[in-house]
């Protein structure tokens, strides 16, 4: 024996109503209810309006899809990611609604999520998703930013099963189109970790090219490498029904999915999320295909849905397909600000060329993903607020 843990032997532990189970008595409380159970995967019937939200199983991914239906549902777009944590019951989930959003929410594209909220805010932050597509990576450093209001840019085409077609021009205006709902003239800060800081370094480009006014760039331990910086000879490959049916096949096997009829990789992908309901242990097939450090930004990976691996896997193989073929260009304006971590070999030289003015730089211990957590994360956020 190893000595490792097998998590695919254990059995789901049971979610049980507890004897202060209170049931909801409004409407309000009763969407709010479904709501959760949806997100949770438990039955209505255990849920109570007191029920903590993260005690029954929720985590930060839960906690953002639960704030994109509570807006979808409620129009409540300015409800914020914090709201949830700071309200993890029904009950007050339900009273914060009824304090100032019901009914009063003017429509806004649910990939741009507030983070926080803040009564007399120095400007705003948008941050930048990272490889994953998500922005639960900036919990900690957001939390730290209390006199902004901070945004959340997602990856806009999380629905997908299969692998999208999207360009970074594609990417960079909308998330464009998403922040200027928020603040139509500049001067933008903006925030970008990982794949984040070359998205956002599009963004900034064509926002300059339209003379919007930029303040800031913050690339936090940005991938750079020789590919970004000249004509690529390398990519990620396409995602061609052949390709994509080879992948499969290697993964899975043909006579779990008899792929041989289907026409679309959108259908492909379909029938592998079927495949994984009537086998659930072909979820490791899956998991083998994402590594290891896109794995611990996923929290409870093996309690999602088959939907929601299936979208997590080929977000990822998006972007990096997406990164791995573009090509930086033009030069900017804004100040940069750079954050290394020590343990990273990235080389943010690489980037002098594209900005006009000279970049700051910072080396903080740790790693790509620890500099984001206490204690290193303090100091970034004073980074940001002295940029």
């Amino acid at each position: 024996a190893s000595g490792k843990l097998n998590r695919g032997l254990l059995p789901e532990p049971a979610v049980v109503a507890g004897q202060d189970h209170v049931a909801p008595s409004t409407e309000v409380e009763r969407r709010l209810l479904r709501l959760w159970a949806e997100v949770l995967k438990v039955d209505e019937s255990v849920i109570g309006v007191h029920s903590n939200f993260f005690e029954m199983g929720g985590h930060s991914i839960s906690a953002t899809k639960l704030l994109h239906n509570v807006q979808r549902s409620f129009k409540a777009y300015d409800f914020s990611l914090s709201d949830i944590f700071k309200n993890p019951s029904i009950s007050a989930i339900a009273n914060k609604l009824k304090q100032k959003w019901i009914g009063t929410g003017n429509p806004m594209d649910t990939s741009l999520i507030r983070l926080n909220n803040c009564e007399d805010p120095k400007g705003n932050l948008f941050f930048i998703h990272d490889g994953t597509g998500d922005i639960q990576g900036y919990n900690e450093l957001v939390a730290l930013l209390p006199d902004y209001n901070c945004w959340g840019l997602r990856w806009p085409d999380f629905e997908r099963l299969s692998p999208g077609q999207l360009t970074m021009a594609d990417i960079s205006a909308r998330h464009i189109e998403n922040i200027k709902l928020v603040q139509p003239e500049g001067s933008y800060r903006i925030i970008g970790w990982s794949y984040g800081g070359i998205i956002a370094y599009d963004m900034l480009l064509e926002l300059e090219k339209k003379g919007k006014d930029v303040h800031s760039l913050v690339m936090i331990d940005t991938v750079t490498s020789k590919n970004q910086m000249a004509e690529n000879t390398k990519t990620e490959p396409e995602f061609s029904l052949e390709s994509e049916k080879e992948l499969i096949v290697e993964c899975m096997g043909e006579e779990e999915l008899g792929v041989a009829g289907i026409a679309s990789v959108e259908d492909l992908w379909q029938s592998v999320k079927l495949a994984i309901d009537r086998n659930p242990g072909l979820r490791e097939n899956i998991r083998q295909y994402l590594p290891d450090n896109i794995l611990q930004l996923v929290p409870n990976f093996d309690a999602v849905s088959s939907e929601e691996m299936i979208s997590s896997l080929n977000t990822v193989r998006t972007l990096r397909h997406l990164v791995s073929k573009y090509k930086m260009q033009g030069s900017l304006n804004a100040k940069l600000h750079y954050v290394k971590a020590a343990n990273t070999e990235f080389n943010h030289n690489m980037l002098s060329d594209f900005f006009d003015n000279n970049i700051a730089l910072s080396i903080l211990p740790g790693d790509h993903f620890s500099i984001l957590k206490s204690p290193v994360v303090k100091d970034i956020s004073k980074i940001i607020a002295s940029v």
